[in-house]
């Protein structure tokens, strides 16, 4: 079956990301707080996340860049603080209680987006690999 070149290159994004993220962390004097407590992500953290990511969070170097919300829907504003979140999670340098609550509420943002996502959003491959990720974390993390 014929993909696009966005959904290919979206593919290889997830793939990459997958394989890349668990070697780059973040400063231990990095931020906990939850989202609604005026949280933001660090320098490092954004630099972790793909260009529609860092579009979406105001921080984009690339004039243009779809945000997911553009690309996908209104729903699609959690899978971008979800995956900083589960990015998060993974830093050792963090307490394990404290990643186990990051997770959770990485969870509730991946689960929300699961749950709302469009057919055939290009974005799916990379839904998936923070999910993943995450439930590896959580198993983790138990």
């Amino acid at each position: 079956m014929p993909t696009s070149p966005l959904l290919s290159r979206l593919q290889g994004l997830a793939q990459i990301t997958a394989l890349a993220l668990p070697l780059v962390w973040s400063s231990p004097t990095h931020a906990v707080e939850d989202l609604a407590n005026g949280w933001s992500p660090s320098p490092v953290e954004l630099a972790q996340l793909p260009p529609f990511c860092r579009a979406q969070l105001g921080k984009s170097s690339q004039p243009g860049q779809k945000t997911p919300v553009q690309m996908c829907g209104v729903y699609m504003n959690h899978l971008c603080p979800g995956a900083v979140l589960v990015n998060r999670a993974g830093q050792a340098s963090i307490p394990r209680e404290e990643r186990k609550r990051i997770a959770k509420n990485a969870r509730g943002d991946i689960d929300y987006t699961k749950t709302r996502i469009q057919p055939g959003c290009a974005l799916q491959p990379y839904l998936n690999t923070v999910d993943e990720r995450l439930r590896i974390l959580e198993m983790v993390l138990k």
